[in-house]
Parts: C-alpha cells; sequence; structure tokens
C-alpha cells in the first residue's frame, strides 16, 4: 500500500469572514449599563438645599466612576474574549477559517513536499495537482480523519473545484449520502447546516429550526379561518434544507480536474 503523510496549517487571521463569525457568537459578557442620574437623591429628611446639591453631585460623580471602571473592564475583557474566538477560529471550518499550509512526505522516504499560499483557492489547486498525481497513494496523519481530512475536503467544496479522489475516499465506489460524513466518518466541524452554508459562503438557510414548531402553531390556527401563509413558509423553509443539502452533496462528488498549469508541465515531462 502506497500512503503519504500530510498535515495541514489553518487561520483565520485577517479574515473579514472569521471577523463576522467571531461577532455572531454569543458572549457571557455583560455590558454595564448606565446609570440613571435623575434617580439620585439626597436624605429626604435634608432640608439645605446646597448640601442637598452637593451630596446629589457627589453620588453622580460616584455612580459615574463606577459606570466608567466597569465599562472599561468590559471592554478589556471584549477584546480578550474576541481574540480567543479568532484564534480558536482556526480549529472550526464552519468560522470562514482558511488553509494555509498543506505539507506531504511520503512513507519511508526523504521525499518532501509543501505548498502555502495566502490566496487558499490557489493553494488548493497546487494541493489538488499533486493528490491527482499522486492518486493510488492512502492519505494518513495525526488526527487527520477528525480534523484535517474534513477540513481540506470542506475547503475544496468551498470553491467548488471538486474533491481530489484519495481525499475523498474513493466517492466513485462509496458514494458518501449524507453530508454529516462528508470524507466517510463524521466531521466534528460541523454543528448544523447552516454553519456548513456560511463555512462554504452559500447562502444559508431562509429560518432557524426554532421556527419550525411556531409555523406549525400558526398554520393550525390559520386553517381555522382558512389562510395558508404559514404553511407555504414552512414549505418554503423545508425546500431550502433540501436545496442547501443537494448543492453541498453535489459539489462534494464532483470530479477534481487538474488545473492547466500542471497538464502543460505533464506534456513538458512527457516529451523529454
Amino acid at each position: 500500500m502506497k500512503i503519504i503523510v500530510y498535515d495541514i496549517e489553518t487561520s483565520g487571521q485577517g479574515n473579514k469572514r472569521v471577523e463576522r463569525w467571531a461577532k455572531m457568537q454569543p458572549s457571557k459578557l455583560k455590558q454595564p449599563l448606565e446609570p440613571d442620574y435623575d434617580s439620585v437623591k439626597a436624605p429626604s429628611s435634608w432640608k439645605d438645599q446646597a448640601k442637598i446639591d452637593a451630596r446629589i453631585a457627589e453620588n453622580k460623580e460616584k455612580l459615574k466612576a463606577e459606570y466608567e471602571l466597569a465599562s472599561k473592564k468590559y471592554t478589556t475583557e471584549k477584546a480578550k474574549e474576541y481574540d480567543k474566538l479568532i484564534n480558536k477560529s482556526a480549529l472550526k471550518f464552519e468560522s470562514g477559517a482558511k488553509v494555509i499550509s498543506v505539507a506531504f512526505r511520503k512513507l519511508g522516504t526523504k521525499e518532501r513536499t509543501v505548498f502555502s499560499d495566502l490566496d487558499e483557492k490557489k493553494l488548493l489547486i497546487k494541493v489538488g495537482d499533486y493528490l491527482h498525481k499522486h492518486s493510488e497513494y492512502h492519505l494518513a496523519g495525526k488526527t487527520n480523519t477528525l480534523f484535517d481530512q474534513p477540513f481540506l475536503t470542506l475547503c475544496f467544496l468551498r470553491h467548488d473545484l471538486g474533491v481530489p479522489k484519495n481525499l475523498s475516499n474513493n466517492t466513485d465506489y462509496r458514494p458518501v449520502l449524507d453530508i454529516d460524513n462528508i470524507g466517510g466518518f463524521k466531521t466534528q466541524q460541523i454543528t448544523s447546516l447552516n454553519a456548513l452554508a456560511f463555512g462554504l459562503q452559500i447562502e444559508g438557510k431562509n429560518g432557524e429550526g426554532s421556527s419550525v414548531a411556531k409555523l406549525h402553531k400558526n398554520w393550525i390556527m390559520e386553517s381555522i379561518t382558512g389562510k395558508d401563509d404559514s404553511r407555504k413558509e414552512l414549505e418554503e423553509y423545508n425546500l431550502r434544507d433540501v436545496e442547501l443539502t443537494e448543492e453541498i452533496l453535489a459539489r462534494f462528488h464532483k470530479t477534481y480536474v487538474p488545473s492547466k498549469v500542471d497538464e502543460d508541465f505533464e506534456d513538458k515531462i512527457n516529451k523529454l
């Protein structure tokens, strides 16, 4: 058996989609509310207006100082949280993170090959051409079945390039029929159809799964009055899920075609 050991490097740095993803994530931090300064009062027993005004002004300053301190702390913690999300995004395809480098080494040899590029599509074409030339090889690596292979496969889907045969686990012979099993195993990369669509840069669902129950309830109520809006909305939501799934499966089963540059190189080699 011919084996190529490989490893990928991914990053979310400098990626607008990752920044958008990070901002979409729920935060456990609570932004401090600005104090209601008008509600500040002095003791009701006080009669001296000058003392009353002084105490109110003093209490307002205290509230303002506490609010500014809490706001500063919130801003600092929010920035730390954001940085953690950006760094964490490199391990999550759904965030929009990109592959930036892929290294290969044929098992038992000293032959090494590495590709890197800030343009993910250009990088994938280099990697795709390499895998196409070595389609008889099996791929192996550290945690590759749970991370490297599904991540790299999904990147090929993102750019709709088709998937190299050895990367897609010979889908000509073992067709994948469930998008949760892209690559022939549970990817552990995608939590929802919408998250996968976001990572693939495809327009997502036209609603959330939680809306189905509400639409059904409205459908029941509307059926009494003869209305049909909620039923139609539910059907459209259902159809969009099918359309998304079909598009993703079609991309996965698309045959990878080597680049023209690679073909020209092969022609030159064959003429030598």
